[in-house]
């Protein structure tokens, strides 16, 4: 092939290449600006109540048993000791968490919303991982808990 011939086809669709030049800036402009703003991270926990019977039936448990688990994941306490734990402040931690849970079973369903993926996922485990310690206790509820604690050493004493 000639010289003439490739520079004249590229002169006749040169439009054809400025218009796949001005397409591509522009998805490459658009497709980052619709990336989620947010990731989740879902966790599922299996809650079940400390069995007296041991032939239970897993799913037929205590369905306040479930909801009062519930109560502690979605307490001020375990989102003060997540966002501690991972430096944050309580804000940033207070509204990420959603708790579902299934009447019919022992599963307790996590899920945070953050706005990266890894911090998602740091949170939803340091939320599931609260489960396994107990929320520190603070203001009137420690308060009460001193004060039962220090009149059972007195009764001790009498």
């Amino acid at each position: 092939m000639e010289l003439s011939f490739i520079v004249a086809a590229i002169r006749r669709y040169l439009w054809v290449i400025y218009l796949t030049a001005v397409l591509g800036l522009a998805a490459g402009l658009l497709i980052p600006a619709s990336r989620a703003d947010s990731f989740s991270s879902t966790s599922l926990l299996i809650v079940r109540p400390p069995a007296s019977d041991p032939t239970a039936v897993p799913g037929q448990g205590d369905p306040r048993y479930i909801e009062s688990q519930r109560a502690v994941l979605e307490s001020e306490n375990l989102a003060a000791t997540v966002a501690d734990s991972l430096g944050l402040t309580f804000e940033d931690v207070e509204d990420t968490l959603t708790v579902e849970t299934d009447a019919s079973s022992d599963v307790v369903s996590l899920t945070v919303e953050a706005p990266e993926s890894e911090l998602a996922i740091t949170m939803v485990n340091e939320f599931a991982g609260g489960m396994k310690m107990p929320a520190p206790m603070t203001g009137e509820a420690l308060s009460l808990y001193r004060m039962l604690i220090h009149q059972g050493f007195a009764e001790l004493d009498t």
